[in-house]
């Protein structure tokens, strides 16, 4: 439990200091802050935002998925990758800001063709800056 304490703090450092970078947080940490994906705030063709908490604030906690049929993971893997890329060079007033990311592989229990076996699940995650009520349209100046 001190490791995933002593990322929220580093998360908390970038939360609340908007010239750091996004750092990478451990899935255990991630899975902490948001009490176990307990709360569902948003979805999309993509994955799941969960809401999280830190000292200071809220983050929102985007849980990307995986389609079912879809077999190629280094094309994902390089998507995620595209995606954290860009989502860290992006700095503007008007664009919630990336303030973490974690890419892991757990461990998870299938019933695949009548055994239970062990398969490897990738787990890519963004954690945001948290706006509420699910519109920017208030914090957009200039408009």
């Amino acid at each position: 439990m001190g490791d995933q304490t002593s990322e929220a703090e580093d998360l908390e450092n970038v939360f609340v200091d908007a010239s750091k970078e996004p750092i990478r947080i451990s899935y255990a940490a991630i899975k902490d802050i948001t009490k176990n994906f307990a709360q569902e705030i948003g979805h999309g063709g993509f994955g799941v935002v969960y809401l999280g908490s830190l000292k200071n604030g809220v983050v929102a906690v985007k849980k990307l998925s995986i389609p079912n049929d879809f077999s190629n993971k280094q094309f994902l893997d390089n998507q995620f990758l595209d995606e954290v890329t860009c989502l860290k060079k992006v700095k503007h007033k008007n664009i919630v800001r990336l303030i973490g990311y974690c890419v892991d592989t757990q461990g998870e229990l299938m019933d695949i063709e009548g055994k239970l076996r062990i398969v490897e699940m990738p787990q890519w995650v963004l954690c945001f800056e948290y706006v509420p009520n699910g519109n920017l349209h208030h914090y957009i100046q200039g408009t």
